[in-house]
């Protein structure tokens, strides 16, 4: 029966801590004018034909990032694995097709799903509820 309880306790704090995601966040709307954009600049020389490029600022999931004022981090690695740290830290593995992310929490079944942007250091996660939850980049 203890073990039950235990189980029981186990699973409603992996809940909360899965929930955290979509119940902490800035209740205003993106107007979407955030999304990430990737670009490419050349520069011609007047006494050259050669074009010049200035490397691509690359925008990607991997690293560590964090709720601002709280202690919610989220760790993406470059392996497709990852872990979410609140009040106890739930490990996952992810898809990321580069515009939204599938996370699968260790130990469930049932992967979630979110839209994303990141510009800068800043990543916003679309929540359940659709309101914008901004990371920073540690």
């Amino acid at each position: 029966m203890k073990k039950i309880v235990g189980l029981m306790a186990l699973a409603a704090m992996l809940f909360a801590a899965g929930t955290m995601l979509t119940g902490c966040g800035d209740k205003k709307k993106s107007s979407g004018s955030e999304k990430a954009v990737v670009s490419e600049k050349s520069t011609e020389s007047a006494k050259s034909s050669e074009t010049k490029k200035e490397p691509e600022e690359k925008y990607t999931l991997v690293g560590e990032w964090k709720y601002p004022g709280e202690p919610y981090v989220y760790t993406f690695n470059a392996d497709g694995t990852g872990s979410y740290a609140a009040d106890l830290t739930m490990t996952f593995t992810y898809k990321d097709d580069g515009k939204s992310v599938e996370i699968l929490y260790d130990g469930f079944t049932d992967a979630s799903k979110y839209d994303y942007s990141i510009s800068g250091n800043k990543l916003t996660i679309k929540d359940s509820f659709g309101d914008d939850v901004v990371y920073e980049r540690k």
